[in-house]
C-alpha cells in the first residue's frame, strides 16, 4: 500500500505543480540548482547538489518545473514514510495489521491534503527535505522499538535514525529540536 500512497500523491502534486520560475526563496532554489550556484546562509549544500542532478537528470519541461517537481516527489515519499511509521507504531501499541495501515494511511490522507503541505509539495523549498528526513527518523524509531527483541533489526533502524537525522541537521538545523 506505500508504493500505491506515494504514487497517487505524486500524481496529485505533478499535476499541480508550479510550472514557472517563483519569486523569493524558490526563485533562488530554482536558480541555484539550474546553475550549482550557492544558496544564502546556511546554503543547504545538500538540497543544492540534489536538486541540481534532479533538473539535469529529469528532461520534463522548464529547469524551474523540474525542480519545483522534486518537491512532489520529496512530499510523497514523506508521506509514505509517515504513513510506515504510523503503522509500525500502532502495530507496536496492538492494533491489528489493517488497522495499523488504515490508520497509517489516514494519517497520510490528512496531513497530503493539508493546504500548507499541498503547497509546499508543489514548489521549490527546503521544506520538503526537512519534513522528509523527519519522517524517516520517527520510522526508524518506530523500527527501532519494534525491533527490540531482535538485536540485528535495532542495529539496523537505530542506523536509519542516524542516516535520518545526520542529513537531517546537515540539512536544516531546525531538525536538532
Amino acid at each position: 500500500p506505500w508504493v500505491l500512497l506515494w504514487g497517487v500523491f505524486f500524481a496529485l502534486y505533478a499535476s499541480t505543480t508550479v510550472r514557472d520560475v517563483l519569486p523569493a526563496d524558490s526563485g533562488e532554489f530554482q536558480l541555484a540548482a539550474a546553475t550549482w550556484d550557492i544558496l544564502h546562509p546556511p546554503g543547504y549544500p545538500l538540497y543544492t547538489m540534489v536538486g541540481a542532478l534532479w533538473v539535469h537528470l529529469a528532461p520534463l519541461g522548464s529547469l524551474a518545473f523540474r525542480l519545483n517537481l522534486l518537491s512532489a516527489a520529496l512530499a510523497a515519499t514523506t508521506l509514505a514514510l509517515a504513513a510506515r511509521a504510523v503503522s509500525v507504531w500502532s502495530e507496536t501499541w496492538g492494533l491489528a495489521r489493517r488497522a495499523a495501515v488504515t490508520g497509517g494511511i489516514a494519517a497520510a490522507v490528512l496531513l497530503g491534503s493539508s493546504p500548507t503541505f499541498w503547497v509546499q509539495a508543489t514548489t521549490a523549498n527546503i521544506r520538503m527535505p526537512t519534513l522528509l528526513f523527519g519522517a524517516w527518523a520517527y520510522l526508524a524509531l518506530a523500527q527501532y522499538h519494534r525491533g527490540l527483541a531482535e538485536p540485528r533489526a535495532a542495529s539496523r533502524a537505530l542506523l536509519s535514525l542516524a542516516l535520518a537525522l545526520g542529513l537531517g541537521v546537515g540539512h536544516h538545523p531546525s531538525l536538532i529540536f
